[in-house]
């Protein structure tokens, strides 16, 4: 069955018709789409004003807290200030003591006079606290006499270096190389010592001064080298106005002397 020309028209206009209502929907869908798209970015850069605000905002606010703490503190330091407050206070009475602007000054220089005495007070009692504590006078009673000295502190001397045991807490210091450790050490019975300075650890003794710790411990008459005037530390000689030794001792086992002390005592006389 052959088609005449007008059944080919109506098939061309039905498939055009078809293709509209297609590409209708779809630009339709795609709209929609876009309409979409533009509400949620609205929405998200409303959002983002929000915060924005509210982020500059709490800015200001701790800004404002922080002005208010420094100034408070300014205010603080000022209230316990000499010079400002007594300025504050001539500031309100200026009206009152405009024809005598001779006498503030008069008043501020002597409460000003008055606290550098007071300042100066304060540091003499500070510095004769502290020289109170740090120099312990010379106590009879607590320096154990030669029938108290143990076999045990006998034992617990340390003749050598790698024998010490440190310990900061119950550890005592030794005058010479000033590390606190358990190891006894010598009592001075000179009866002007003070402090820890009669204090000397076996291996100081013995390479510093040539001297028998046990020996030392055992006799009654025993006094420590800063008491008569033979101590090399780096303290005691730097208040002699000399140069501290350093690690001395080595040095001089291996040139045949048996201390330190024998060592820069045939050192000054050979200078001489």
């Amino acid at each position: 069955m052959k088609m005449d020309e007008n059944d080919y028209d109506d098939l061309r206009k039905r498939n055009i018709a078809e293709k509209n209502a297609i590409f209708a929907e779809i630009f339709n869908d795609l709209e929609k789409k876009t309409s979409e798209i533009k509400e949620l970015e609205e929405k998200y850069k409303d959002a983002k004003d929000v915060k924005k605000s509210t982020s500059t905002k709490s800015r200001k606010i701790r800004s404002i807290d922080k002005f208010k703490i420094k100034r408070s503190k300014l205010d603080l330091c000022k209230r316990y200030n000499t010079r400002s407050r007594s300025k504050n206070v001539y500031e309100d009475k200026g009206e009152e003591k405009e024809n005598n602007l001779t006498e503030p000054g008069k008043e501020c220089d002597a409460d000003e006079e008055q606290h550098n005495d007071n300042l100066s007070e304060t540091k003499i009692k500070i510095k004769k606290r502290i020289y109170n504590m740090n120099k312990v006078t010379y106590n009879s009673n607590n320096i154990p006499s030669v029938d108290e000295i143990t076999d045990e502190m006998l034992a617990n001397i340390a003749t050598k270096a790698s024998l010490k045991e440190y310990c900061s807490v119950n550890g005592s210091s030794c005058h010479q190389c000033r590390q606190k450790t358990l190891d006894t050490k010598t009592v001075c019975r000179s009866g002007e010592c003070f402090g820890v300075k009669g204090q000397f650890c076996g291996v100081c003794l013995k390479g510093r001064y040539g001297e028998d710790i046990v020996t030392a411990l055992k006799d009654p008459d025993w006094a420590c080298p800063p008491c008569r005037g033979l101590c090399n530390c780096s303290i005691c000689r730097t208040k002699s106005g000399l140069c501290p030794t350093g690690m001395l001792a080595p040095l001089a086992k291996e040139e045949g002397y048996s201390s330190v002390m024998d060592y820069l005592q045939f050192a000054d006389t050979d200078d001489t």
